[in-house]
């Protein structure tokens, strides 16, 4: 059984198991002890799952645990209608939270020594809060013609090229013949999906040896981003 069918099979295995608790704690029964119950069981299959798939809670991602826990348990605290919504509205917020907390304090720092007037621009702003993506983007940008192509797993590029990128990763030299440019994402989460699921290397220097077609590496990839140029 392959990587990829086993962790397609935990996930189905983790939302029957989500399903049914939930179905046993809520139905016909009042918010309180059963909120912190489901969700530490939530909790505890978000890690196992990240863990399995090779994209553990790093960062931010890993506060919205105790954050999850702590407002749930504050629903049993008082028996409060008011207090009850509020703690499950935190409850969402938290679960979401590393959706919107990227920039971490350098990057607030930044915004707030930006001139408002500047605000409105969108290179600085996304020169700020993606930064390493912003530089992937100017290496990019002078190789895409009117009609090129281009293939990365990130899908950023996409609204800036739009019906011009596949987001996917190529598991063969073959798969970038009729691109012009390839992104390769240099993140360990990625290298080891390609490594584990699809049995190819994610380092720059596997695909900077592509000889049909051949590659010319435009940026080293230590910012996360590996841009190539493909050879016609």
């Amino acid at each position: 059984m392959g990587s990829r069918t086993k962790l397609a099979l935990g996930l189905l295995g983790s939302a029957l198991f989500l399903g049914l608790l939930g179905d046993e704690l809520f139905r016909a029964t009042p918010l309180g002890l059963n909120v912190p119950l489901w969700i530490v069981a939530l909790c505890a299959v978000l890690v196992a799952l990240s863990r399995w798939g090779g994209a553990p809670l790093i960062g931010t991602r890993r506060w919205m645990i105790p954050t999850l826990v702590l407002f749930a348990a504050l629903v049993v605290w008082r028996d409060s209608t008011w207090l009850v919504a509020l703690d499950l509205f935190a409850i969402v917020v938290a679960e979401n939270v590393y959706n919107i907390d990227g920039l971490g304090k350098s990057g607030w720092s930044e915004v707030r020594r930006t001139p408002a007037k500047d605000w409105s621009d969108r290179s600085t702003m996304r020169a700020i809060v993606m930064p390493a993506f912003s530089r992937a983007l100017n290496a990019v940008r002078p190789e895409m013609g009117p009609t090129d192509l281009l293939i990365s797993p990130e899908g950023a590029f996409r609204f800036f090229f739009p019906g011009r990128v596949e987001q996917s990763f190529p598991n063969t030299c073959e798969n970038l013949e009729r691109f012009r440019v390839f992104v390769l994402l240099t993140d360990e989460g990625s290298k080891r999906y390609m490594e584990d699921f699809l049995k190819v290397s994610g380092e720059p220097s596997f695909w900077v040896a592509c000889r049909a077609p051949r590659l010319e590496q435009l940026t080293d990839g230590s910012e996360g981003y590996a841009v190539f140029r493909v050879e016609s």
